[in-house]
Parts: structure tokens; sequence; C-alpha cells
């Protein structure tokens, strides 16, 4: 299931009330909203639902996720039938639609409940690891190397060093 993010700025007097998912107002505007996308998409086979994810302040604005089956176009299908509709004088509870604009951001809403935010972090997260574990090799190779130039510098400056090794062994 695909989500379509979705502002509508509803032509109401705003209630505190609105913005408790709780509230008996709440619950009521979401239905309407969900109604009214409904029979904008009646004829639209891809069209699932509408969720509701947040009632705010600003006049009264519904950040909402329209779920689809996907396809082709869909979004700009969806797009179009909601400016033909805003435009024919959409209504949501007696409230009418003063606009609707499509968002950017990803959605919290998926099928089942899974985040897709997530995906974004689990796809970067390997990479990461990667990263340092190459830059903690390649820190110890440098660390050898020096290690190495310091012993063959000893080495030149005091020769006997190596005959005394030889003499250990006995």
């Amino acid at each position: 299931m695909i989500n379509l993010g979705i502002e509508m700025v509803l032509d109401t007097v705003w209630d505190e009330d609105f913005a408790s998912p709780s509230s008996e107002k709440h619950r009521k505007l979401s239905s309407d909203i969900a109604t009214a996308m409904a029979s904008v998409f009646r004829n639209e086979s891809r069209f699932v639902g509408v969720v509701v994810t947040r009632i705010r302040k600003g006049s009264t604005i519904a950040d909402l996720q329209l779920l689809h089956n996907g396809g082709e176009n869909f979004d700009d299908v969806a797009t179009s039938m909601l400016r033909q509709a805003s435009r024919n004088g959409l209504q949501v509870g007696g409230a009418r639609v003063l606009g609707l604009e499509q968002k950017e951001e990803e959605s919290p809403v998926t099928s089942g409940g899974f985040d897709n935010r997530w995906l974004g972090f689990l796809g970067v997260f390997p990479v990461v690891i990667l990263i340092v574990i190459a830059i903690a090799i390649q820190r110890q190779r440098k660390r050898e190397r020096k290690q190495r130039a310091q012993r063959e510098a000893m080495k030149k400056t005091w020769p006997f060093v190596r005959n005394l090794n030889s003499l250990r062994t006995v």
C-alpha cells in the first residue's frame, strides 16, 4: 500500500478539541474528511482510503494520507481530482475546503504499521559500519608502518641491536 500526503485547509473556526485524537470533535472531523475523500475518489479503483494523521491550528489544517494501491501516475491523478473537487466547492462536514496541497514528506502510515522512515536508516546503517571498519583498518596499517619504520631506523642507527637479539637466544 502506498501513501500520498495531503494538507487540507478548512474554512472552519479552530477548536482546541480538534488537536486531540481522543476528542469527539476530532473523530467527527476525521470521519467527515474520510467521507469527503471517499466521494471524491469513488470512481478511482486504486483508492483504498484516507487516514487523518493530525489536525492543527493555522485556520484549521488537516494532514492526511491517501492510501492507494499504486499504479502509474496515481499521485498526478489524485492531485488533479482534488484540485477539481476543491474548485467545485468540496465541503467537509459543512465547512468549505479552502485548499488542498500535496505534501512532500515521507509518511509514517503504512500497511502493517511499519514506519517507512526506518528503511532509510536501515539502508544507511551498513554503509556507515563499513566506513568505520575501513577507517579502523587504515589506522591500524598506518600504525604498523610507523612501527616498522621506527624499527628500521633503530637498526640503522644501532647496528649492534641485531647482534644483541641473537645473543639472547642462549
